[in-house]
């Protein structure tokens, strides 16, 4: 397996997926410092960012794995610890870095999805409120049926 890599492209294309990810990593970052900031015209630009490098990482992951196909193999492969373990000793440290890398880019990632969604569901409550389609907050009686309020009132009237 030495060999093959000594005369592939694959640990290069490794080092420049390792780059894209630092990249994306640092969209992800700039995403949450604009959702924290509530600055809805930056989330939009660096979403669109996001669009581009996550096409670019699927490219490039492309590359890799059909670097890879001469021995049967895919970069999800190279994860598990049958095949990591016969990867020479510097391909490990860059695997192992894009594995730690990808895991970061994914939370941080969910972390900003979860977060959209909150602001999302709080101005959906917030307009419902304003037009008057409040939903109501449901309750349980004692016999542990629902109940939710009947009355509906909106902003502005009596």
């Amino acid at each position: 397996m030495d060999e093959f890599f000594k005369q592939s492209q694959a640990p290069s294309l490794l080092v420049e997926l390792h780059h894209l990810l630092s990249e994306f990593h640092s969209t992800l970052e700039q995403e949450a410092e604009a959702i924290q900031k509530n600055r809805s015209e930056q989330v939009l630009a660096v979403i669109s960012r996001k669009q581009q490098q996550s096409e670019q990482l699927n490219q490039i992951t492309e590359q890799i794995n059909k670097q890879l196909s001469p021995l049967s193999l895919q970069l999800s492969d190279l994860f598990s610890l049958q095949h990591f373990e016969r990867l020479p000793e510097t391909l490990q440290e860059s695997v192992l870095a894009i594995l730690q890398l990808t895991e970061a880019c994914h939370n941080l990632n969910q972390s900003n999805g979860m977060a959209i969604k909150l602001l999302s569901n709080i101005n959906q409550h917030a307009i419902d409120l304003i037009f008057g389609k409040d939903k109501g907050v449901e309750l349980y009686s004692p016999e542990g049926v629902t109940k939710s309020d009947t009355t509906r009132k909106s902003l502005g009237k009596a």
